[in-house]
C-alpha cells in the first residue's frame, strides 16, 4: 500500500513539472518593488511582464533588468507594465531565493505603441513572449 501511494505521489510530482506556467491568476506587483519605467509617455511602447504562478517557485523572487538596470522584483503570480522608448532592449531575469539561481536573457525590438507581453517562468530560468489572448 505504501509503495502504491509513493508511486502516485512521485507521478503527480513529475507531472506537475511538465505543466506550463500559469498566467491566469495574477495580481499586480507591489509598487515598492517597481523601480523604473512606470510612467506612460507619448511614443513609448508598453511592455507587460507577468511571472508565472505554477506549482513551484513560490519561494524565490525574480529580479528583472532592462538594458542592465534593475527595474523590478517579482514574486510568483505578479505582473507589471513598463513604458520604454522604441528600439532594441536587453531583458534579463535573475531568479534567487529557494529556487536554483539562474538567469535568462532576451533581446526585444519594441515599436512605438506596441504592447507585447513577456512571460517569466514560475520557477526560474525562462523568458518568453506570451501568446496574445484570443478574443
Amino acid at each position: 500500500m505504501f509503495k502504491q501511494a509513493l508511486v502516485v505521489l512521485v507521478t503527480l510530482g513529475l507531472g506537475a513539472c511538465a505543466l506550463p506556467a500559469q498566467h491566469t491568476y495574477v495580481r499586480d506587483a507591489v509598487s515598492s518593488r517597481l523601480y523604473l519605467y512606470q510612467q506612460p509617455a507619448e511614443g513609448t511602447a508598453r511592455l507587460d511582464v507577468v511571472r508565472g504562478n505554477g506549482l513551484f517557485g513560490g519561494g524565490c523572487a525574480t529580479e528583472l533588468k532592462i538594458d542592465g538596470q534593475i527595474v523590478a522584483q517579482f514574486q510568483a503570480g505578479e505582473q507589471a507594465s513598463f513604458y520604454l522608448a522604441p528600439g532594441t532592449h536587453q531583458l534579463e531575469a535573475r531568479h534567487f531565493g529557494s529556487c536554483d539561481n539562474g538567469t535568462a536573457t532576451l533581446s526585444a525590438q519594441l515599436n512605438a505603441g506596441s504592447n507585447p507581453t513577456l512571460a517569466i517562468g514560475s520557477h526560474g530560468k525562462s523568458l518568453a513572449w506570451a501568446q496574445a489572448a484570443k478574443s
